[in-house]
């Protein structure tokens, strides 16, 4: 348990810095998860990028008792930390693709799931994939993940990740001109992971040189970045 416990939630990861794009239906039905309202357990997927991992961490900075467990970081441990994790009322466990075909994770995964719902308590699964093509062998399990509502996260549209990128830049201290925001989701991968991670860059960049972060600026820092 001492594992999960210095686990931590990134601060920005809230429902208010989430770029909703055409996702408000999920958004929705996340933040209703979070006051514990609605149904107790779903299941929601979204392309690697898409900010599912940003909204699930949102569930838990607004639910009262919860905790966030990303498998992807996590598996490496092995399936016994979840053994307990039915004590807290609310669970976000995702990633949960990186662990399909194990069995011993996929038999933990099921008995943990059963658990939780005996208490009563909430649970929710973040995947990368719908989970018919998460590659999972234990039926079981796949009809527990089944069992509830399942929602998928939309990409989105340019406008609105140009719209990110500017306002993750504001919340950092500085001003990202809107043909450097073009720039990069032309030039570069265009999932917003990928984007941010390089606005994080910039902004290194800018603070070291005391430049401000105009194309030309952007242009030579990421090309003495890759060199």
């Amino acid at each position: 348990m001492q594992l999960l416990l210095d686990l931590k939630l990134k601060c920005d990861a809230t429902f208010d810095n989430f770029m909703v794009g055409e996702n408000e239906v999920v958004v929705n039905v996340l933040k209703a998860f979070a006051e514990e309202k609605g149904d107790p357990y779903c299941f929601v997927w979204s392309h690697p990028g898409d900010g599912l991992s940003h909204l699930l961490q949102a569930i838990c900075h607004r639910a009262k008792e919860n905790m966030y467990l990303p498998l992807a970081e996590l598996k490496v441990f092995g399936p016994d930390f979840l053994e307990g994790i039915d004590s807290v009322p609310l669970v976000c466990i995702d990633d949960i693709h990186v662990v399909a075909g194990d069995a011993a994770w996929e038999e933990a995964l099921f008995h943990t799931f059963n658990r939780i719902h005996e208490r009563g308590h909430r649970l929710i699964f973040g995947a990368h994939h719908v989970a018919a093509e998460c590659g999972f062998q234990l039926k079981d399990l796949l009809s527990r993940i089944a069992s509830g509502a399942s929602y998928s996260l939309l990409p989105l549209k340019d406008d609105d990740k140009m719209q990110l990128l500017q306002h993750t830049a504001k919340r950092r201290g500085f001003n990202l001109p809107i043909e450097v925001a073009r720039y990069l989701l032309a030039h570069y991968p265009r999932d917003m992971r990928t984007q941010l991670s390089i606005l994080e860059k910039l902004d290194f960049a800018s603070l070291q040189e005391k430049h401000k972060v105009t194309l030309p600026f952007v242009k030579s820092a990421l090309l003495s970045a890759s060199s």
